[in-house]
């Protein structure tokens, strides 16, 4: 934790409602007079990145052996610029992902699928592992929303991002699996059962979280 701050992580698949979580913990600290940074995924520079305002996203999942490698190093760039540009000044930082899963779950799953080279896999696996050893990107807590693959790619396409399109059923699962792997290794971690929409209310995980002694206000 970075000089007195709590830095909670929101972790899961796609689909699983990190981002509307993250936004409702926001107001929520925030009305109890926290003073809090909260930092969604930059999906906005992931979509326009650069000076030719690349879509790396899209190019990612249309082409992942070519656009894999290139992607993971925008993630990781763009996630490492928020967090040193937002470090001072805050009580509690919220954070959609953590650098982290860039490690375990999004590059490991372009491993196993054979979509990026051996040789770009140890450089970004060197690179994300040196990452995760810096102080400001090691979150204090981890709230996981567990999502059954077929729900959360129910939610995908009920969402309908143009850049998730091609997402498939095979696709899910290894991410699923992936977070599983993860995850359930740490004890610094709080699941949520996501499937189930009462149980990923913001103030529904805010009052488990105090009842827990996972966070104090």
């Amino acid at each position: 934790m970075a000089a007195g701050r709590f830095h909670i992580a929101i972790e899961g698949n796609i689909g699983s409602g990190k981002s509307t979580l993250l936004q409702g913990l926001d107001t929520i600290l925030k009305s109890k007079g926290k003073s809090v940074v909260m930092l969604p995924e930059p999906v906005y520079e992931w979509i326009s990145f650069g000076s030719q305002k690349v879509n790396y996203l899209r190019k990612m999942y249309l082409n992942p052996e070519a656009f894999g490698m290139k992607f993971q190093v925008v993630a990781t760039l763009t996630k490492i610029e928020q967090l040193t540009q937002n470090c001072p000044g805050s009580e509690i930082l919220l954070v959609e992902r953590s650098l982290a899963a860039q490690k375990h779950v999004f590059l490991s799953a372009l491993t196993e699928a054979k979509q990026i080279s051996l040789e770009d896999g140890e450089i970004l696996d060197r690179l994300l592992e040196a990452v995760c050893q810096i102080d400001f990107a090691i979150p204090d807590l981890t709230i996981y929303l567990r999502t059954s693959p077929e729900v959360a790619l129910g939610r995908i396409k009920t969402r309908a991002r143009p850049e998730e399109e091609g997402l498939t059923l095979t696709d899910i699962c290894r991410l699923h699996r992936l977070h599983e792997l993860w995850l359930f290794q740490s004890p610094r971690v709080l699941v949520v059962d996501a499937d189930r929409l009462e149980n990923i209310r913001p103030q529904t995980i805010f009052e488990d979280l105090l009842k827990k002694g996972k966070i104090h206000i």
